[in-house]
């Protein structure tokens, strides 16, 4: 490709980004990559101070030569402007740079109409600081009592006096400032100053600092029908920081449905299921930390959009569980608090660091169900689920995304990993105080330390879920999902909390079955009792196929596949722990078909799942669905399962893509 571009100024900083060409010797012919060409020259230019340049500057020409080849001209005219007001004549000069002069921020602007003739102005440097010198380049103007503290304006503005206009720069203004979520309306506009300064203008239109509103939802969850609710508060800027506290009250009630042996073998269902509580959040934008970082560090971390959460839930549930279709219900109370940090390291990684997360779980059990999980099943893992115990947990976080969410079709990568570690510093300082004054701590008949009267757990976590997008084109996308994950117990607590072990099953997992009815391994409770299974580890893969319907309506096809494992074997869960020999034969697959109904602001989705491959069957009997129609294989495992008829189909009703 040929250049002319009469600029000399301008076609050195074209020439400079010149390897970035989307034009390229030997590719086909195709205006929308001529197109395109043209917005990343002018992407690029406005990012070195050409604030006046458009893409209608940029055209090209071509000469047809033999053997079906073309070549390609790009040309840049020069900047055209009026000779003078009374005047239709066009002079042509070279593209000029701008620098920035100074910066205006409006706080509560309405409307030139509506705006008022009495503004107060104060002066401040780029870290907020109020001053008097005449040199300082930002301007903070209110007509109303200011509501915000100046350094989170300054905090979220990357427009500079002094340096060269940067699009970059504006654009980061504009997402850095919808992100504190205090603004409804932000406009940012330039007016030249001098000959090659501009004036930069920044108009926020404040949102409502009070709100409340009121959620409901509906799910059906395998036939278990329920209802929930919450009351939400926000306040968009307690402390006049742009914090956001948020104050949720929620409740929902769920039916199981059971056997009733009493009238035929017939399903029955009721709300018997209680969940509510109160939940607590704050988002505070910045890091907030007992120590302060040099200048050159803060600078930096503007850019890095950090912010401090810290959050806080008390949950109560009340739940049954049949045993031989008697209902023994259980209550759990659930506290949970943490604080962390999260940070962006650019477009695409975010870090979350959660230093302190406790978790305080009790269970309150009728004799009956207590008896029974003492008595009959004998098993540590689901007797460790029922039992009271604590965590004091380190999480951390990695995020990687290279989704542009201004194009709304393209291909790409998501990646997360999650790590954590809860009680191992806990143990080793107990450790280490008893060494130095033995028996200054008593452990339990277990060899367990308490804390606050109940058991911690002790343990490492680590999952990982990886995902690609791909865009077939405008109603076509197929997504690829792995996930994988390990956790691993230790003395203190011999197995892994409820609410951090791994399960399969439901409407973000493998849809054929129901959330926690699948594995660990090839095990099967044979219909003796429906307690949840978990496990150590899990292993799931998921292809769905997407495509557009009519109007909000969209279609997919997807397979699931996957299982859970213990790293141990049980003797009450037999087949129920990881070997590398037979692991893979314990794959279980399913599949199934959705609608989803896209209303822009959320999706609403039906799922329904049919098994493919049940590993809970011996080996050889393990693909179930050449089964779907064969009523003698159906009966021969009721009579054989306590009564309990095999499930082929699994409906899930959820909230926004799986995945």
């Amino acid at each position: 490709m040929d250049y002319k571009i009469p600029d000399e100024q301008l076609k050195y900083y074209v020439f400079a980004d010149s390897a970035n060409t989307l034009i390229n010797k030997g590719d086909t012919y195709d205006e929308d990559v001529l197109d395109k060409e043209r917005d990343r020259i002018t992407t690029d230019l406005n990012n070195n101070g050409y604030f006046l340049f458009t893409k209608d500057y940029i055209h090209f020409e071509w000469d047809s030569v033999a053997n079906k080849k073309i070549n390609i001209t790009l040309k840049i005219k020069n900047y055209a402007s009026k000779y003078s007001d009374v005047s239709d004549s066009v002079v042509e000069s070279p593209h000029r740079r701008f620098y920035i002069k100074d910066i205006f921020i409006r706080t509560d602007f309405v409307s030139k109409k509506a705006d008022s003739l009495t503004i107060d102005t104060i002066r401040v440097d780029a870290y907020g600081k109020y001053s008097l010198e005449k040199d300082e380049p930002y301007y903070v103007l209110h007509a109303k009592k200011l509501k915000y503290k100046t350094w989170v304006l300054l905090n979220s503005v990357f427009v500079r006096k002094g340096e060269l206009y940067q699009l970059k720069n504006v654009e980061d203004t504009y997402k850095r400032l919808q992100e504190i979520k205090a603004f409804k309306s932000i406009n940012i506009h330039f007016i030249p100053a001098d000959a090659d300064k501009l004036n930069c203008f920044i108009q926020l239109s404040p949102i409502l600092k009070q709100s409340y509103s009121i959620e409901a939802e509906g799910k059906n969850t395998s036939g278990n029908l329920g209802i929930g609710g919450s009351v939400v508060y926000q306040n968009r800027n307690l402390f006049r920081g742009a914090e956001l506290l948020e104050l949720k009250l929620k409740a929902s009630v769920e039916g199981t449905k059971i056997n009733d042996n009493s009238s035929n073998n017939t399903a029955s269902s009721q709300f018997n299921t209680v969940e509510f509580g109160p939940e607590a959040n704050l988002y505070i934008p910045r890091f907030l930390i007992p120590f302060k970082f040099s200048q050159t560090r803060e600078e930096k971390l503007k850019r890095a959009n950090p912010k401090t959460i810290f959050t806080g839930s008390y949950t109560y549930q009340h739940r049954p569980y049949y045993i031989n279709n008697n209902a023994n219900f259980y209550t759990r109370y659930i506290t949970n608090l943490s604080f962390g940090y999260t940070w962006k390291q650019s477009e695409r990684v975010r870090h979350t660091i959660s230093p302190l997360v406790i978790n305080i779980v009790k269970v309150e059990l009728l004799p009956e169900l207590s008896d029974f999980l003492n008595n009959t099943i004998k098993n540590k893992y689901i007797q460790n689920s029922f039992s009271n115990h604590l965590s004091t947990s380190t999480r951390y976080t990695y995020t990687y995304n290279e989704q542009d969410v201004k194009k709304k079709h393209q291909s790409f990568s998501y990646f997360k990993i999650n790590a954590e570690s809860s009680g191992n510093v806990l143990r080793g300082a107990y450790d280490l105080i008893n060494g130095m004054q033995p028996n200054t701590l008593e452990k339990d008949s277990l060899g367990s330390y308490r804390m606050f009267g109940v058991v911690y757990s002790q343990y490492l976590r680590a999952d990982i879920d990886y995902r690609f997008y791909y865009d077939v084109n405008e109603i076509n996308k197929v997504v690829f999902r792995f996930a994988a994950g390990m956790g691993k117990p230790f003395i203190n607590f011999t197995s892994l909390p409820f609410e951090r072990s791994f399960f399969s099953g439901g409407s973000n997992g493998i849809r054929a079955w129901q959330a926690r009815t699948l594995g660990p391994g090839s095990y099967s409770n044979n219909g003796q009792s429906n307690f949840d299974q978990y496990g150590d580890g899990q292993l799931e893969g998921n292809v769905e196929y997407r495509f557009k319907m009519i109007k909000q309506l969209s279609g997919a096809v997807f397979i699931d596949a996957g299982n859970t494992w213990m790293r141990q074997p049980e003797v009450s869960r037999p087949g129920g722990d990881f070997q590398f020999d037979r692991f893979y034969k314990e794959i279980a697959i399913g599949s199934g078909i959705g609608i989803r109904a896209d209303f822009n602001f959320f999706i609403i989705r039906f799922d329904l799942g049919i098994k493919i491959r049940d590993p809970q069957f011996t080996e050889d009997s393990r693909w179930v669905i050449q089964n779907y129609n064969n009523y003698d294989w159906r009966a021969k495992f009721t009579d054989s399962h306590n009564n309990q008829a095999y499930r082929f189909l699994a409906y899930n009703i959820g909230i926004g893509y799986p995945f």
